[in-house]
């Protein structure tokens, strides 16, 4: 929501994170975040609308966790620029060539036993 084109969906979320933050307790970096699954609302019209932040979150997300005040007032002017992350590391490349060979071995809905 902070990187969105529409001024008023970034200053609810500017919003909302600063609540989230005024209301915390405590700000502990290393404290296990408790995952909490927020309901979905199927027929909103728009992602703003599909969950409710204020009442689904008790703690702010990660992502925006480190972020200063200072930045998080800049988005209400101009959008938040992600910086882009890369997704395939070795590793993922490694698993997907490890599970299309496991998959190769066994086809159909019955394995040969030969």
């Amino acid at each position: 929501m902070l990187a969105d084109n529409d001024e008023q969906i970034r200053h609810k979320a500017v919003k909302t994170i600063l609540d989230m933050r005024i209301n915390s307790s405590s700000f502990r970096p290393i404290e296990i975040r408790p995952f909490n699954l927020p309901s979905i609302r199927f027929t909103a019209e728009t992602y703003v609308n599909m969950i409710d932040c204020e009442t689904s979150f008790i703690t702010e997300p990660p992502f925006t966790r480190y972020l200063t005040k200072e930045v998080l007032i800049n988005c209400l002017r101009a959008p938040l620029e992600i910086p882009a992350h890369l997704c395939h590391t070795q590793a993922v490349e490694r698993t997907i060539q490890l599970v299309t060979k496991s998959s190769c071995s066994v086809t159909g809905e019955m394995r040969d036993m030969d």
